[in-house]
């Protein structure tokens, strides 16, 4: 391997090192985190699709993550992201068991989901 191929893989690294960098630093300076975010968008699945389809529900929290934090999920890979909204989503299993005012809110779109009884 010659100096200038060296030199092209080593500036591709910090370059790669450096939008990692910023990315996480806008998460942390941003007005939520990562896990905040994952949380909302773990709801706004839940509510669109209900139950019985969390392979449809991951890929729809991916590709929102994907279009929102497009260096990160570059990173990071979908295996670590799924165990990610796994964690999400028991977060929201428990948020669910004591506010009945979010659980409305999930439940409400019921019949507008596919194979609800709005079809």
């Amino acid at each position: 391997m010659d100096i200038t191929a060296i030199i092209n893989i080593a500036g591709s690294v910090i370059v790669l090192v450096i939008a990692a960098a910023g990315a996480f630093d806008m998460l942390r300076k941003g007005k939520c985190s990562l896990r905040e975010w994952l949380l909302l968008a773990v709801t706004e699945a839940e509510r669109a699709f209900g139950g019985g389809t969390g392979v449809v529900k991951l890929r729809y929290v991916w590709e929102k993550a994907s279009a929102v934090f497009p260096i990160l999920t570059k990173f990071i890979g979908f295996d670590a992201f799924s165990e990610m909204v796994d964690e999400r989503l028991a977060d929201l299993k428990h948020i669910l068991e004591t506010n009945s005012t979010l659980a409305g809110y999930i439940s409400a779109d019921e019949d507008n989901r596919p194979g609800g009884d709005g079809e």
